[in-house]
């Protein structure tokens, strides 16, 4: 399985190597295999984790982290990963969020994730 995983992220990098379509199909690749109730240690070995160079330029994996609170205080992590490309806006619009609770994936998506914020965007 391992192969699998090294010999696909190969073909995309050599194919994708003028923008960061490879890094895009590699992650939603590799987020469809994250459920709920996986560590975070198991996230991170299977979306992989580190600077990545495209010829656009460096990637990161995630390519963001932060911390939210729901209404009762209760603290999340979210990592979030590049995924899609969103027409001509910036790439970053196209990222997926992981949601944990301690070490544990409570949600994947932004519906996971908005459901856990303080405050609603409207």
């Amino acid at each position: 399985m391992k192969r699998l995983a090294l010999t696909l992220f190969l073909t995309f990098l050599v194919a994708g190597c003028s923008s960061y379509g490879w890094f895009r199909d590699w992650n939603r690749i590799n987020i469809a295999k994250i459920e709920p109730g996986m560590t975070r240690a198991q996230v991170m070995q299977t979306m992989g984790e580190g600077s990545y160079r495209a010829s656009d330029g460096p990637v990161s994996n995630p390519e963001k982290r932060e911390t939210i609170k729901d209404a009762k205080g209760v603290e999340y992590e979210v990592l979030y990963y590049y995924t899609e490309q969103i027409g001509q806006k910036k790439w970053e619009s196209g990222i997926t969020p992981v949601v944990f609770s301690g070490d544990k994936v409570v949600g994947i998506g932004w519906k996971e994730l908005e459901a856990r914020r303080t405050v609603k965007k409207p």
